[in-house]
Formats: C-alpha cells, sequence, structure tokens
C-alpha cells in the first residue's frame, strides 16, 4: 500500500471521516477538479484512507466543493456533476 499525504483529514475518534484537497489556481495553475483526481489516485493507491470517508472537500481560490469519491476513474463531466457547490446564506 502507498502512502499518500492528504492536506486536510478530519478524525472522528481516530476515524478519518472528511478528506481535503486544496489548490492554488494562482501558484500552480491546477483548480479544484485537480484536488478531485488526486482524491481519485487515493483511492487507487492507499483505498483504506477512504474506507470510512463521508465526504470529501476540492478547494481552490474561487470554489468549495464537495462530495464522495467515485469508484471509477471521472471524467470532468462527471466530476461536474458529482462535486457539489458550497453556497454561503
Amino acid at each position: 500500500m502507498k502512502q499518500c499525504r492528504e492536506d486536510t483529514v478530519l478524525l472522528v475518534n481516530g476515524i478519518p471521516l472528511v478528506i481535503g484537497e486544496y489548490k492554488s489556481y494562482i501558484a500552480s495553475s491546477k483548480d479544484w477538479r485537480e484536488a478531485v483526481l488526486q482524491l481519485h489516485r487515493y483511492q487507487r493507491q492507499a483505498p483504506l484512507i477512504l474506507a470510512s470517508n463521508v465526504f470529501c472537500v476540492a478547494v481552490d481560490e474561487d470554489e468549495f466543493r464537495y462530495g464522495t469519491v467515485l469508484f471509477h476513474d471521472a471524467n470532468n463531466e462527471e466530476i461536474e456533476r458529482h462535486m457539489d457547490v458550497w453556497a454561503d446564506g
């Protein structure tokens, strides 16, 4: 099993329930979609980290998205449809 370095993991009683990945479009030209792809890599490389996962977040400077990791490699259309936008108010 490979190791992954998640940006943020919310643990409840030691169980990883929420995983967050953050990207900077300004610094790396990668947006929240790259964060989702990284979460999908975690599923392939270290599936145990997502076994108890309730949801994931993918964030850049403009958007905060949340949803679950799909059980297959998703294309951009599936990612857009599957990850909801966090709306204020």
